[in-house]
């Protein structure tokens, strides 16, 4: 009988030692892993942080007669500049906000036609993040205007305030890229030679025959973006 307690004892304590160890591994399991999610966030934060010093320039585009008469595929006029390494966004002189051009990552927001012309590649950019959008009522994707943005030239000088926006969003998101590497493609040559009264190294590109070139398209974009990058903006 005494060998029967001793021997059930022994068990009970082999068990006992099976258990502890196996939750000990499960606690060393779990420590591990939650190490690895803190690296891979790690990761992804730093590769943020890479991709925006990759940034080479910036394509900004006037909306009424310039995108909306855009000729053959919009989508790859955006990616003619994001293939380049150049970021992208819109300056317009209305008071539009993203919401009525695009509804979420799709073309098309409140405005009506606007589907039709706008591109879904930009409202995806857009849907990210809205910091390169620009008009009479947002600034660098936010309605709070900065205190030193030029209202009072709106209606006697708007290109000026247009080469403002260029140069304000460049300096909080891409501090590194030159003035030589921002560009606004628009149809109105007033606007275009204001933007180069308010900075004249900002590089403008005429897209419409109202000012004297052609509708826009992509080897309009890519010709622009190839002799920038022979100006240095690689």
């Amino acid at each position: 009988m005494k060998r029967w307690i001793i021997f059930l004892l022994c068990l009970l304590v082999f068990i006992s030692v099976l258990i502890f160890s196996s939750l000990c591994l499960k606690d060393s399991t779990n420590v591990k892993d939650s190490t690895n999610v803190k690296d891979s966030t790690n990761v992804k934060d730093s590769t943020n942080v890479k991709d925006s010093t990759n940034v080479k320039g910036i394509c900004y585009f006037d909306i009424d007669d310039t995108l909306t008469s855009a000729k053959g595929d919009v989508d790859s006029i955006i990616e003619e500049c994001l293939k380049n390494n150049f970021d992208v966004g819109i300056i317009t002189a209305s008071n539009r906000t993203v919401d009525h051009i695009c509804s979420g990552e799709i073309a098309g927001g409140l405005e009506y036609n606007s589907k039709n012309w706008m591109s879904n590649t930009l409202c995806k950019h857009f849907q990210k993040n809205k910091r390169m959008y620009n008009s009479t009522s947002m600034v660098a994707g936010n309605k709070n205007k900065p205190h030193n943005w030029p209202s009072n030239k709106l209606s006697t000088d708007p290109g000026y305030v247009k080469g403002f926006d260029m140069v304000y969003g460049r300096d909080l998101f891409y501090s590194h890229i030159p003035d030589k590497c921002i560009v606004l493609f628009d149809d109105q040559s007033f606007y275009i030679d204001g933007v180069k009264r308010y900075n004249k190294n900002l590089e403008v590109k005429c897209a419409n025959y109202t000012c004297g070139s052609r509708f826009l398209d992509k080897e309009m974009v890519r010709d622009k973006i190839f002799s920038m990058k022979k100006n240095g903006c690689m």
